[in-house]
């Protein structure tokens, strides 16, 4: 869930997984972070999301269901 939001937020600023991924976290582990397939540490998250202008609190916000059920992503 929360890999599915950041790659939304990331396309809609028309970032690449290259760029928005250097020297922080190998673009094949944010793909698969991304696609629900892994998880990565919250230091690289918060970097990720100031690359991308969210903070951690509107990134929390935006993640969490309408019909407030817990969410099933977990970040490490």
């Amino acid at each position: 869930m929360f890999g599915e939001v950041f790659k939304k937020l990331r396309k809609s600023k028309h970032i690449t997984l290259e760029a928005i991924s250097k020297d922080v976290i190998s673009t094949s582990q944010l793909s698969r972070w991304e696609n629900g397939l892994s998880d990565i540490s919250l230091n690289k998250l918060i970097i990720l999301l100031n690359r991308i202008n969210v903070s951690p609190q509107e990134f929390i916000a935006m993640t969490i269901p309408e019909n407030n059920e817990t969410p099933i992503a977990r970040i490490n």
